[in-house]
C-alpha cells in the first residue's frame, strides 16, 4: 500500500453540508501535533516531522486564510494537549525528546 502525508486542509460548513478547501499546511510529514482553535484563528504546536520533534507553534489565521509561524515552545514536543485560556495559549504535557513531560509551557 502506498502512504503518503497530505498537507492539505478543509474545512465542512454544516450550514449547507459541504466541504471547502483552506491554505495547505507549510510543512509535509508531521504527526502527532496539538491543534486547538481560538476566535477566528487554529493554532497547531509541535509534534514529529520525519521522526524529529519539533517545537513550532502555527496559527491558521482563518480571515487571511494562511498559516504563520507564531514562535517555538521551550521545549520540542508531542502527544500533548492544548489549550486557550485568557487569550493565551497553553501547552500541555506529551513526549520531550527525554521522555514524558509534566509541565505546562504558555
Amino acid at each position: 500500500m502506498n502512504q503518503r502525508s497530505l498537507t492539505a486542509v478543509t474545512c465542512f460548513n454544516p450550514q449547507n453540508s459541504k466541504w471547502f478547501p483552506l491554505a495547505s499546511l507549510p510543512f509535509y510529514d508531521r504527526e502527532f501535533f496539538s491543534v486547538i482553535s481560538a476566535g477566528d484563528n487554529i493554532y497547531l504546536s509541535g509534534g514529529t516531522e520525519s521522526g524529529v520533534m519539533v517545537a513550532d507553534v502555527w496559527c491558521y489565521m482563518s480571515l487571511l486564510d494562511n498559516w504563520n509561524l507564531m514562535s517555538r515552545m521551550t521545549v520540542p514536543r508531542c502527544r500533548h494537549n492544548s489549550l486557550v485560556y485568557d487569550g493565551k495559549l497553553y501547552t500541555i504535557g506529551g513526549l520531550g525528546v527525554s521522555g514524558n513531560l509534566d509541565h505546562v509551557e504558555r
